[in-house]
């Protein structure tokens, strides 16, 4: 795929609002971004790298097949947005909020959290690896089908959360939180057998 290269260096975007936007394919390198609102605006099939996202929001936008690389993310909001295929890696995250968003086969590998919260969405046959959970929130999450992987989920509530065939290790299960019915869906990883 060519990147049309929109921005670097010394273009930062400050306090800017973007409404019905179409910002698809393009490479964004070392730059800041604050204060600044997306609304109904195509981001898509983009790398943003080492960019710094502060106080950003993100509003029924599109951002799928994204990579966001050795990004950092404070005090953002993602709202009722497509992350389809989405990808954060190694990034920085204080406070990021993913509410009511579509988040099939997301890819976040290798981040340092505080204050991440996802809620009311669905992040189906998604890859979760290596990431440092801190104050960390999942509410009513479908995470059928997802990979979680060298990490750990201790302290983290998974109680409202949809977890059907989730491949996980049993050492990252260790101290999670979960509802009775969903320990029925998660002993088959220690391989025992269940006789009735």
């Amino acid at each position: 795929m060519n990147y049309l290269e929109l921005i670097s260096n010394d273009e930062d975007i400050n306090n800017e609002s973007y409404k019905k936007e179409e910002f698809n394919s393009l490479k964004v390198l070392n730059i800041s971004i604050s204060l600044t609102n997306f609304e109904e605006t195509e981001l898509k099939d983009s790398i943003y790298e080492n960019v710094h996202f502060d106080k950003v929001n993100f509003n029924n936008c599109d951002l799928s097949n994204t990579k966001f690389i050795e990004c950092s993310f404070h005090s953002c909001n993602i709202n009722n947005s497509k992350l389809l295929g989405t990808m954060f890696n190694n990034c920085r995250i204080t406070k990021l909020n993913i509410n009511n968003s579509v988040c099939k086969y997301i890819n976040l590998v290798d981040l340092k959290t505080k204050e991440l919260t996802i809620k009311d969405s669905d992040l189906t046959e998604s890859s979760l690896f290596n990431i440092e959970l801190n104050k960390t929130i999942f509410d009513n999450v479908n995470f059928t089908k997802s990979e979680i992987e060298e990490m750990s989920l201790k302290g983290i509530d998974l109680s409202t959360c949809k977890i059907n065939n989730i491949k996980i290790s049993p050492k990252a299960l260790k101290g999670v939180i979960i509802d009775q019915f969903q320990a029925l869906d998660l002993i088959r990883l220690l391989e025992v057998e269940i006789k009735e």
